[in-house]
């Protein structure tokens, strides 16, 4: 083509396959292609149609960035382009998009269990119900007799004997992701007959995960295939944390469920289960002398490497781990946070590489984790710094997508990273809408619970199209004086109310710190090494901010402050330049820490 003539014309590319001698013939692919070129007019018209009634049918979100309105509508179309039919004309959820390379194999164009599973609370956020449906059925016609889940299944699956293959039960963890993922769809459609329909399905999870427990520990292992690493220096873990917790909340997710099922036995024994399994994470994991967790237990022997697989505590909204605080600073810290995400083991570990797969590479799924994790631990500029990343990936590689995993050492995606990724599209939708807006969704109440963060420098927003069940709502965050005016229209369906307010239709007023501040963001330049600022940890008092933050030495940052009210600030550890509070980080060699303190009358 030439650009000069060519300009704003399209060339498509047409492609036809024969699977016998006379569907592979020469005529009879040349009538194919001739057939597939006449319906192009219609095919793009078709694709233009669906792509508006999706911008009006999806939740949409407003808010003074936007880049990032624009990063969650692409993560919303990413994930949708990423539904592919089967032979018998089902629709899935697959991995990825990427040129397979020197393999044979796609780039990653599988269908996916775990990956799928992760991604349907985006797809439940924003409000696409059918399609959670259609994936929900997808996993559960390939559940395996004893229940086990599916993780990996070709395209061409049917083509083969593929359950001679190792692949599509070779990870554990989709079998307690399934039991997440379907709790999470009927609390936000309220489709309680669903999950009747499909009782048995649940069930036999259920059975498969509580009667596999290799070490009698009373937990899920990894006996039946692999958590979350594929390989480990060291050798396999035998149970990984990041498993253990996923036991964790499949076990309130049941309780949840067999409550919704009428059986309240089984609810209560699942909900006895998920105590036991938590007690006995704090006793297995827990390292007193550094106040983290460890990565796998291995038959009384603890893999003390410092990872971000914990993070997962949080992921579906339950009290998180116990204790928490030197987990959430390492997390925010150099060590673990680059400046476009989170590595997944900590770059002061001595099995740290950042150029390996599972030792220290940075993953957008790993930085939604964390993202969640901190928002839900009351760390909100942390969780901020987070979210946004994965957003700026947006604009980073394909146009729309987020790709899979990049260095840990420098801002580049790996040569072998799926650049249009499914999950990492997901961590784009989920930390902001369930983290920086802290929206929970009750389709079953027809409640929205909100608790939200929104940046300091933010006065106004708006999530637009919010699915609650069978209803529809805009929510509007206005900051009045000291207060966060959160307000909503029924667009659609029941009546929707706030949990908190004082009547159906009243807004919530929640009560704003006298004083907030916002943290810088923006990707580096490719190629680049880590060296922003990082917000380690934050504590607000009545007259007081305390923040303890991280940079270069020798380097300094500016926060942007806002005061909710008349208040005369003075700051420790800083400088306050009207609107702005400037850091200084102190001499030294490479990262160094500033407390600073903000206090007011």
């Amino acid at each position: 083509m030439d650009p000069q003539t060519d300009r704003g014309k399209v060339f498509p590319l047409l492609m036809a396959v024969g699977t016998t001698r006379e569907t592979a013939s020469r005529g009879a692919l040349t009538a194919k292609l001739a057939a597939l070129d006449a319906r192009l007019p219609a095919l793009y018209a078709a694709h233009r149609q669906r792509y508006a009634a999706e911008e009006q049918s999806l939740t949409r979100i407003v808010t003074p960035d936007a880049r990032l309105n624009a990063a969650f509508g692409w993560a919303e179309t990413s994930i949708g382009q990423l539904r592919a039919r089967t032979a018998e004309g089902e629709t899935g959820l697959v991995a990825g998009y990427y040129a397979s390379g020197d393999s044979a194999r796609p780039g990653f164009g599988w269908f996916f269990g775990r990956d799928a599973l992760y991604t349907l609370f985006a797809v439940d956020s924003y409000g696409d119900f059918a399609l959670v449906r259609a994936e929900l059925a997808f996993l559960m016609r390939r559940q395996r007799a004893d229940g086990k889940m599916m993780h990996e299944y070709s395209q061409t699956a049917d083509q083969l004997d593929w359950k001679a293959l190792p692949y599509e039960y070779a990870a554990a963890d989709a079998t307690p992701l399934f039991l997440l993922a379907m709790l999470d769809y009927v609390r936000a459609s309220g489709d309680v007959a669903f999950l009747k329909e499909h009782r048995a399905e649940v069930l036999r999870a259920w059975q498969f995960e509580t009667t596999h427990d290799a070490d009698g520990d009373g937990i899920y292992d990894n006996a039946q295939g692999t958590g979350w690493v594929e390989s480990w220096p060291p050798g396999m873990p035998k149970q990984e944390i990041y498993l253990a917790l996923l036991d964790g909340q499949a076990c309130e997710a049941i309780a949840e469920l067999s409550g919704l099922l009428g059986d309240k036995g089984l609810a209560a024994a699942a909900s006895a289960r998920a105590a036991a399994v938590e007690a006995t994470i704090e006793r297995e994991y827990f390292q007193p002398a550094t106040g983290t967790y460890g990565f796998s237990w291995n038959k009384g022997q603890l893999d003390t490497t410092a990872t971000i697989y914990p993070a997962l505590a949080w992921w579906s909204g339950g009290k998180g781990l116990e204790h928490a605080q030197a987990s959430l600073r390492a997390w925010a810290s150099h060590d673990f946070a680059t400046d476009w995400g989170l590595r997944d083991v900590s770059a002061d570990d001595p099995l740290y590489d950042g150029m390996s797969y599972h030792q220290g590479s940075v993953w957008p799924l790993f930085t939604g984790w964390a993202a969640l994790a901190q928002y839900r631990a009351g760390q909100p500029l942390a969780g901020y710094q987070a979210a946004i990343e994965n957003v700026e990936l947006t604009y980073a590689q394909d146009p729309g997508a987020v790709t899979e995993l990049l260095s840990g050492d420098f801002f580049e995606p790996f040569g072998r990273s799926t650049s249009h990724q499914l999950w990492s599209s997901a961590m784009v939708v989920t930390p902001v809408l369930r983290g920086l807006f802290g929206l929970a969704v009750d389709g079953l109440k027809q409640e929205v619970h909100v608790d939200p963060h929104l940046p300091a420098d933010w006065d106004t927003a708006e999530v637009d199209g919010l699915h609650v069940g069978a209803s529809v709502v805009d929510l509007r965050f206005q900051r009045e004086a000291q207060k966060l005016v959160v307000s909503f229209v029924n667009e659609k369906g029941a009546k929707v109310r706030l949990a908190g307010a004082t009547g159906e239709s009243a807004p919530l007023r929640l009560a704003l710190p006298a004083v907030e501040v916002s943290v810088p963001h923006g990707l580096p330049l490719r190629g680049a090494r880590t060296a922003q600022m990082k917000v380690l940890s934050e504590t607000t008092e009545a007259h007081a901010l305390r923040l303890e933050l991280e940079g270069m030495a020798g380097s300094s940052a500016t926060l942007h402050v806002r005061r909710n009210g008349a208040v005369t600030l003075t700051a420790e550890g800083a400088h306050v330049v009207g609107d702005e509070v400037r850091v200084a980080f102190g001499a030294g060699a490479g990262y160094v820490t500033q407390a600073v303190t903000l206090r007011w009358d």
